[in-house]
């Protein structure tokens, strides 16, 4: 798995929530971006645990949600230009995770996980 890819889609889901909840917008509009968010920052914190990163693995519970936070500070015209910028962000991430993948030569288990998901209609 590669670092860059987890950093750069949770800005991306960053810049989403952010955005969406200074305009005021429901919850039921963002909410699955919220809750993305908190899959992201746990998938962070395993990938620092099984790195042994152990600073990472403290920080990035308490760094995701203040940067979030900070975010919601910002005037409009940042947070627009910040969620006009995650599409082409989003597209780098999938391309640095599929360069990954062909350089390992495979994608280990998550080939197996994803086809079994997808034949139990998950």
């Amino acid at each position: 798995l590669s670092l860059a890819t987890f950093v750069l889609e949770t800005f991306c889901v960053i810049m989403n929530v952010s955005y969406n909840y200074v305009q005021g917008l429901p919850f039921s509009t963002w909410g699955e971006s919220f809750f993305i968010l908190l899959q992201l920052i746990i998938m962070l914190s395993q990938y620092f645990h099984y790195t042994s990163s152990k600073v990472l693995l403290l920080i990035t519970p308490v760094l995701v949600p203040s940067l979030t936070y900070v975010l919601t500070t910002l005037p409009h015209q940042y947070l627009a230009l910040g969620l006009t910028a995650s599409i082409p962000l989003m597209a780098l991430s999938k391309i640095l995770q599929i360069k990954s993948n062909f350089m390992n030569g495979h994608t280990g288990q998550l080939s197996f996980i994803t086809n079994l998901m997808n034949f139990l209609a998950v």
